[in-house]
C-alpha cells in the first residue's frame, strides 16, 4: 500500500457505528451476514451485561489488538510477507527442536527460550526433510504465522468496532484489509496438487480469509470508513479471487481431507461478502449444487452424508483429527442456522438449518461427537488415535463443545471445569450458551462398529477404563497401532500414546509406528499404518461383553503381520484389574510394548544398565541407555505417578502406583527403555524370541496397597490360562481358548472365569462362545448350545445373565442392543465349592437378550 493511502484511511473519521443497526439491500441481503450476523452481535451485547466471562473476554481482545494499533500501519505493511510462505511449525530451534517463539514484529532473528541461541531467520528449518513440499526457512514459518495472526487480529478488532467498543478498532481492520487487497493481486498461483497463493496449503490460505472476511462484514456498513472503490477491492480483488483461486479453483469440490468443512465454509462466507448466492449453494450442497444433482460434488450436504460412519466416526478414524474436523462441521451447521434465521427467503431454513429439532442430518453430527465420548477416559479425555500432539478433549476443541453443548444437546460439555467455570474465549463468546451446567451423563461400555471397544467399569471409589483398537482404515494420519491397549484407573492415565510432532520427521516416523505403541511388533518391523491395511488384514472384534461378573474384549487381527497365523488380544476387567492376554505365532520375535506413565519404573527381578539399545528406531528422540534382564517366572515393573495436590480430581491428589505383572514364559527378556518422554519417557519391553508363548499381563493401580498377590500362568492345553491371587487369599481363574488350565479346570468354549472366596468356595464363573466350564470335575457351567453367560453365587441366590457374544454396539452414546442370546444351562457346584455349603444343580432357562438389554434370572437358594 502506498503511502498516500495509508494518510488517506488514517484520516478518516467515522459518520456512525454499526451497533445494532443492520442493512438489508434491495435483494435481500442483511448484513453484517454470516457465523456474525446481527443476532450475535446483540447476543454478545448482553452476555456482556449478565457474565463477567464475557466482559473479560472483550477487555482481552483489546490487549490483544493494542500492540497492532501501536505499530504504524507502514510497518505492518513492511512486515506483511510478499511472497508465498510455508508452514508455520518450520519456526522451530535447529538445535533443541523446540518451537520458537513468534514474534510479530521481529521478522529477522529468533530466540530460543530453552537453549537461549538466537538465530537469523533467513537460516534453513530442520523441521522439514530437505526437499520436500513444506522445506523452508525460519522466516517462512514465521511468515506463515505472521499472515495467521494479522488476519485473526482484523477479525478480533472488526468486533470490538462492531460492539462499539472505538472506531479505531474499525479503521485498523479496515486498514489490513486493504493492505491484504493490495499485494494479493502480485501473487503467483501455486499449482501443486490443491492451488496455493500465500501459504503452504489451502488450510493456511483458507484460515485467513474466513478471517477477513468475517472481519469484512463486521466493518463493512460503517459510514464513511471505505469507499466505494475500496469496496471493491476487497469483494472483487482480495475474497473472491482468493476464494476463486485457491477453494471454488473447480466445477465440484472433490478432495479428500479433514479439513472439507472449513474449506466449504470458507466458499460460502466469500459469497455472503460479495452478495452471491451461488457460493453459498455451492458450499452447502443446494438447489444446482445438490447432491442428486451433482454427486461428485462434496458439499456440506454430501458430507455430513457421506463422511461419518454409522457409529458416528469420521472418515479418518482418529481420535484427534475427528475432533480437528468435527469443530467445523458444527461451525458450518451453525452458519447455515445464522443464514437461515437471518435471511430465510434467501436461505429457507428447510434446506440449510441442520440444527432444527426435526433435521435428521443434525443427528450425524450428534452421534459425530457422542463417538467421541462413548470411547474417552473417564475424565472425557482421550490419548488420540493417529496423528495429533497430546491428550485431547472436548475442551480442547472448544468450538464443538460451545456449540455442542448449546445446539446438540451434548451434556458432557459441562464436566470440564475450564468450560463450566473457567475463562470460556473468543469461541464461547461467539456461538456458546452462556452458562454452561454440568449435568449427569452415563458412565458405560462402549463397542464402536468402527472398531473400538472401551471398557467401562465403576466400583465404589474408583472408574477403570481398558480400551482396545481394532480400527478400520482411515485416512493417512492413522497409525500401525492395531490391537493397541490403553488403560485408565485411580484418575488417571496408565498408558501413554506418544504425541506426533510435525516438525520433527524421525519423532513423527517414530510415533506411527508399533514400537511407539502399546502393542506387539513382529520382527522389530512395524505393522502397515491404518490407512494401508488391506482388506484381510483388518482386525475384527470377536467379543465384546458387559457382564456382571467381568467385562470382556477381545479382537484378531492375524493377517495384520504377514508372517502371522495369529495376532489375538483379549481383555478382560474386574473391579481391580485388567487381564490382558496377547496370542502371537509367527515369525521369530515378538516384543510387547507397554509405554507406563511415571516415574522410572521398579522392577521385581534384577536388571542391569547397558547402552546403545537396539534395533535403535525403538528410542528414537529418546535416550540409547536401557535397563535390561532375563526372567521365566512371573515379574512385576511399577510406575509411581506423582500427587498433584490441587487436582480436582481427588484420585490425582495422591501417588499413584501402576504396576504391570507379566506371567511366567521361557527366556522372556525384559528392558526398559528411555523413549520419547510426551507423554511417558520409560517404557517396558518385554521380548520372546523363537517362542510363541502368549503373553499374559494384569494391569492394576492403587494408592497404597495392591490387589493382587501373585500371577502364575498355568500349563495345560488351552492356548492361555492364567491363576491371579488377591491380598485377601481370594483368587481368580481366565482360561482362553479350549482346553485345560492346570489339573483343575477345562473349558470348550473361546473364554472361561471362575472366581473364588478366600475360603475356597466360589463366587462367579463365565464362559465366552462356550458350552462348557469345569473346575475339578465339576460341570460348573454347561449346555448343549454355545452360551456367553455369567453367574454369580451367594449364600441365598444364584444370579445369571447371558447375552451375544458382542452384546450390543454404540450409536450416538446409546446402546442398541442385539436381541437373542436364549439358552438353558446346566449349573453345578458340589458341597465343597458352593457357598451355601450345599449342592447345587439347577437348570436354567436364559431369556437371553432383547432390545432394551440382558434380561437376568435369579434362582433362590434357601
Amino acid at each position: 500500500m502506498g503511502q498516500a493511502r495509508a494518510i488517506g484511511i488514517a484520516a478518516i473519521t467515522f459518520a456512525s457505528l454499526l451497533g445494532g443497526r443492520c442493512v438489508m439491500a434491495d435483494d435481500g441481503w442483511t448484513h453484517p451476514a454470516g457465523l456474525i450476523d446481527v443476532a450475535t452481535l446483540e447476543e454478545i451485547r448482553h452476555k456482556c451485561e449478565t457474565q463477567q466471562w464475557a466482559r473479560e473476554e472483550v477487555e482481552r481482545l483489546a490487549r490483544e489488538a493494542q500492540p497492532w494499533l501501536d505499530q504504524p500501519i507502514e510497518r505492518l505493511e513492511e512486515l506483511l510477507p510478499k511472497r508465498k510462505m510455508q508452514v508455520y511449525w518450520l519456526l522451530i530451534c535447529p538445535q533443541c527442536r523446540e518451537r520458537l517463539p513468534f514474534e510479530p514484529f521481529n521478522d529477522e532473528t529468533a530466540s530460543c527460550p530453552r537453549c537461549g541461541r538466537t538465530y537469523d531467520l533467513s537460516e534453513q528449518s530442520v523441521a522439514a526433510e530437505p526437499g520436500s513440499s513444506y522445506a523452508g526457512t525460519l522466516y517462512e514459518g514465521w511468515g506463515c504465522y505472521y499472515l495467521l495472526e494479522i488476519s485473526k487480529i482484523a477479525q478480533k478488532m472488526a468486533l470490538l468496532h462492531a460492539l462499539g467498543e472505538g472506531e479505531k478498532y474499525g479503521r485498523r481492520a479496515a486498514q489490513i484489509l486493504l493492505l491484504f487487497a493490495e499485494h494479493i493481486g502480485k501473487l503467483p498461483v501455486r499449482q501443486v496438487g490443491t492451488p496455493v497463493l500465500w501459504t503452504y496449503a489451502y488450510e493456511g490460505d483458507m484460515t485467513i480469509l474466513m478471517a477477513l472476511t468475517t472481519a469484512y462484514e463486521l466493518v463493512r456498513e460503517t459510514e464513511g470508513l471505505l469507499t466505494a472503490e475500496e469496496h471493491q477491492l476487497i469483494q472483487r480483488d482480495l475474497l473472491k479471487h482468493w476464494a476463486d483461486t485457491v477453494l471454488r479453483f473447480s466445477e465440484d469440490s472433490t478432495a479428500q481431507h479433514n479439513n472439507m468443512y472449513r474449506w466449504l465454509t470458507t466458499v460460502a462466507l466469500v459469497g455472503c461478502a460479495i452478495e452471491d448466492a451461488d457460493y453459498v449453494q455451492w458450499a452447502f450442497g443446494v438447489g444446482p449444487y445438490a447432491p442428486e444433482v451433482r454427486p461428485q460434488h462434496k458439499s456440506l450436504k454430501w458430507l455430513t452424508k457421506e463422511n461419518y460412519r454409522e457409529d458416528g466416526a469420521f472418515w479418518g478414524l482418529c481420535s484427534a483429527y475427528h475432533l480437528y474436523a468435527l469443530g467445523p462441521h458444527c461451525l458450518a451447521m451453525l452458519l447455515g442456522k445464522r443464514l437461515s434465521h437471518q435471511m430465510p427467503e434467501l436461505f429457507p431454513p428447510e434446506l440449510y438449518d441442520e440444527m432444527a429439532t426435526d433435521n435428521v442430518r443434525g443427528q450425524v453430527a450428534r452421534n459425530a461427537i457422542k463417538w467421541f465420548t462413548s470411547q474417552a477416559f473417564p475424565d472425557l479425555t482421550m490419548a488420540p488415535f493417529g496423528d495429533m500432539g497430546g491428550r485431547v478433549s472436548l475442551a480442547t476443541y472448544s468450538m464443538t463443545a460451545e456449540i455442542g453443548y448449546r445446539y446438540l444437546g451434548i451434556e458432557e460439555v459441562g464436566s470440564y471445569p475450564s468450560l463450566r467455570d473457567g475463562q470460556r474465549g473468543l469461541i464461547a463468546l461467539l456461538y456458546g450458551a452462556e452458562t454452561i451446567e454440568e449435568r449427569p451423563w452415563e458412565y458405560e461400555s462402549a463397542y464402536l462398529t468402527s472398531g473400538y471397544v472401551a471398557l467401562k467399569r465403576e466400583t465404589a471409589d474408583n472408574r477403570l477404563y481398558a480400551g482396545l483398537n481394532a480400527l478400520k482404515p482411515g485416512s493417512g494420519h492413522s497409525h500401525a497401532d492395531r490391537l493397541n491397549l490403553l488403560t485408565y484407573s485411580r484418575d488417571r492415565m496408565l498408558t501413554g500414546e506418544k504425541t506426533t510432532r510435525y516438525d520433527d520427521p524421525e519423532q513423527r516416523a517414530y510415533s506411527g509406528a508399533s514400537y511407539a505403541h502399546n502393542t506387539v511388533t513382529v520382527d522389530e518391523t512395524s505393522q502397515p499404518h491404518g490407512d494401508r491395511l488391506s482388506q484381510e488384514q483388518v482386525p475384527t472384534v470377536k467379543t465384546f461383553v458387559d457382564l456382571p461378573t467381568m467385562q470382556v474384549a477381545e479382537a484378531h487381527g492375524d493377517a495384520v503381520y504377514e508372517q502371522t497365523r495369529v495376532f489375538r488380544r483379549v481383555l478382560c476387567q474386574f473391579d481391580d484389574y485388567v487381564v490382558d492376554i496377547f496370542r502371537v505365532e509367527g515369525g521369530q520375535t515378538h516384543d510387547w510394548f507397554y509405554h507406563g506413565v511415571g516415574e522410572e519404573p521398579e522392577l521385581s527381578i534384577p536388571m542391569e544398565h547397558r547402552s546403545s539399545f537396539e534395533p535403535a528406531l525403538y528410542v528414537t528422540r529418546g535416550e540409547p541407555g536401557y535397563r535390561t534382564g532375563t526372567t521365566d517366572r512371573s515379574f512385576s515393573a511399577t510406575w509411581r505417578i506423582p500427587a498433584e495436590p490441587d487436582a480436582e480430581l481427588a484420585g490425582r491428589r495422591r501417588d499413584v502406583y501402576s504396576r504391570v505383572t507379566l506371567a511366567e514364559a521361557p527366556g522372556q527378556i525384559v528392558n526398559v527403555l528411555s523413549t520419547w518422554p510426551n507423554p511417558a519417557r520409560h517404557s517396558l519391553m518385554v521380548r520372546h524370541v523363537a517362542s510363541d508363548a502368549p503373553f499374559i499381563a494384569v494391569h492394576e493401580a492403587f494408592h497404597d496397597r495392591p490387589v493382587v498377590s501373585e500371577v502364575r500362568a498355568l500349563p495345560g492345553t488351552s492356548d492361555a490360562s492364567v491363576e491371579v491371587m488377591h491380598a485377601d487369599g481370594s483368587r481368580r481363574v481366565v482360561i482362553y481358548g479350549s482346553g485345560s488350565a492346570g489339573d483343575d479346570v477345562a473349558l470348550r468354549g473361546a473364554l472361561g472365569m471362575l472366581q473364588f472366596a478366600a475360603d475356597g468356595r466360589l463366587r462367579a464363573a463365565a464362559v465366552v462362545r462356550g458350552t462348557e466350564l469345569r473346575y475339578r470335575g465339576t460341570r460348573v457351567i454347561g449346555g448343549r448350545q454355545e452360551v456367553t453367560t455369567s453367574v454369580e453365587l451367594n449364600r441365598e441366590r444364584l444370579s445369571v445373565v447371558s447375552s451375544p457374544a458382542v452384546a450390543y454396539t454404540t450409536v450416538g452414546g446409546q446402546r442398541l442392543f442385539r436381541a437373542g442370546a436364549d439358552a438353558r444351562i446346566y449349573v453345578r457346584l458340589s458341597k465343597g465349592l458352593s457357598p451355601s455349603g450345599e449342592e447345587i444343580a439347577a437348570v436354567v432357562d436364559l431369556p437371553g437378550q432383547d432390545e432394551t438389554g440382558p434380561r437376568p434370572v435369579t434362582i433362590r437358594l434357601r
